[in-house]
């Protein structure tokens, strides 16, 4: 006899406050529901996996929509920031802006499966038991989209698992005992480490495939923006037909520009020493130097400007300034750009502000621009505004800025104007192509 899957004990929470037995906190906005995944063979129900899920009914929030998402979960808070703008959690995707606008929000919270039932990545059993329960009258009730965070670990097998997190927290307690800074990297650890990126990216895969099949997808602006984790649908998406196993598995993510390689060998040991700093710092990089080490490929001036190190990036400067100061890095980054991104929220003068200083007395590039067309102009003020939204997240309104930090903020703004004006990225917050823009 054919086994079938289906999904049973259903259940809908209207969520409470723990601390408040009279009172729901959030005026009702949020509620949990959930499933069992179960094989049926004839009289025969095998539990092989469940689904977990949270409604969002954004029409219940009783102030403002990201503040409300962070107070219940950082979960939430990050797909509140990722898709939804601050206020009323109106969509930021122009994707799903033609269907979601004010209807409550489904966040799939978890999808799990057995072993038994997703060997080699198989994905029959999530894709149908998704679809199934999608179609659920108690689950979808005034759903207008709905969200999932791709979750790599959920298409391992337990051994895998198992084996990563024993090795997550030896590396864990390894940095809470004080242990060796990162040792310096070489060709072979930049190869292991790519080889483990390709490994995590196919178990990535290998969870998206079930969302995949039932019509969610990575949107590209999304993706863009560096929240290529996050797949989304609309009730338009998720009724079309199913897609084959095959099918998802041909559907391409989005990979931003490779960069630069990172450092190796001897520039690797130069950037090492620069973060390390100390009173030998300068005689440790001279002896690199010698030995082939180089400044420009260690990118050591980038790391000299993340740490505030005003010595190191002196150093640096004076021994190769013209190589070094307009570098761009791993991250598509100049250390002009990593210093601008370290003066947000700032309301007076510090050793930031020394570095940043100093890179410009330097001569560095105002104009030069990183893969999403900003210049460091515009990653300060992308940065600063992600700053000030998590302090209006924080506190759940919108103060205004002290007189001194504002006046501050527009010295630093004026220092890094390019000489040609803002860039078109600049002007929008970066890359905005796919995105709404909502008034401030």
């Amino acid at each position: 006899m054919a086994a079938t899957i289906d999904i049973i004990n259903t259940s809908r929470i209207e969520e409470e406050d723990e601390e408040d037995e009279y009172e729901d906190e959030y005026g009702g906005a949020f509620r949990s529901v959930s499933a069992d995944i179960v094989e049926k063979k004839g009289a025969e129900v095998k539990k092989i996996g469940h689904i977990y899920a949270t409604v969002v009914d954004r029409s219940l929030m009783r102030g403002r929509f990201l503040t409300t998402m962070d107070e219940k979960s950082a979960s939430l808070q990050q797909i509140g920031i990722a898709i939804f703008e601050p206020k009323n959690g109106q969509t930021r995707l122009q994707s799903l802006a033609a269907t979601d606008d004010k209807d409550s929000i489904l966040v799939i919270d978890k999808l799990h499966v057995d072993d038994d039932y997703k060997k080699d990545g198989a994905s029959d059993v999530g894709a149908t038991a998704i679809r199934k329960f999608l179609s659920l009258p108690e689950v979808i009730e005034d759903v207008s989209c709905a969200v999932y965070e791709v979750d790599p670990r959920e298409a391992m097998t337990k051994e895998e698992l198992t084996a990563k997190e024993e090795k997550d927290a030896e590396e864990r307690h390894g940095m809470w005992m004080g242990g060796p800074s990162k040792a310096p990297d070489t060709a072979e650890s930049i190869k292991k480490e790519e080889e483990e990126q390709c490994q995590w990216q196919a178990f990535q895969h290998a969870d998206a495939n079930q969302f995949l099949r039932v019509g969610f997808f990575q949107d590209r602006a999304l993706a863009k923006s560096g929240h290529g984790n996050f797949l989304v649908a609309t009730h338009a998406h998720w009724c079309r037909d199913m897609l084959s196993h095959e099918q998802a598995k041909a559907i391409a993510f989005f990979k931003p520009a490779k960069q630069n390689p990172k450092p190796t060998g001897k520039d690797s040991e130069l950037q090492k020493a620069v973060i390390d700093g100390g009173a030998d710092m300068e005689k440790t990089v001279k002896s690199i130097v010698e030995q082939g080490g180089s400044i420009a490929r260690s990118f050591a001036l980038h790391a000299a400007t993340a740490t505030d190190s005003k010595k190191g990036v002196l150093l640096l400067l004076r021994l190769d300034r013209d190589a070094c100061l307009n570098s761009i890095d791993s991250n598509g980054q100049t250390p002009l750009m990593i210093a601008a991104g370290m003066m947000a929220g700032k309301s007076k003068k510090d050793e930031s502000a020394e570095v940043l200083d100093i890179l410009l007395a330097a001569g560095a590039d105002r104009s030069i621009q990183n893969s999403g067309g900003m210049t460091a102009y515009g990653v300060f003020q992308a940065v600063s505004k992600e700053y000030q939204l998590m302090m209006e997240t924080m506190t759940g309104r919108k103060a205004p800025v002290p007189l001194q930090k504002r006046q501050y903020q527009e010295e630093v703004t004026e220092k890094l104007l390019p000489p040609e004006g803002p860039s078109a990225a600049d002007k929008t917050g970066g890359n905005m192509e796919g995105l709404v823009q909502f008034d401030e």
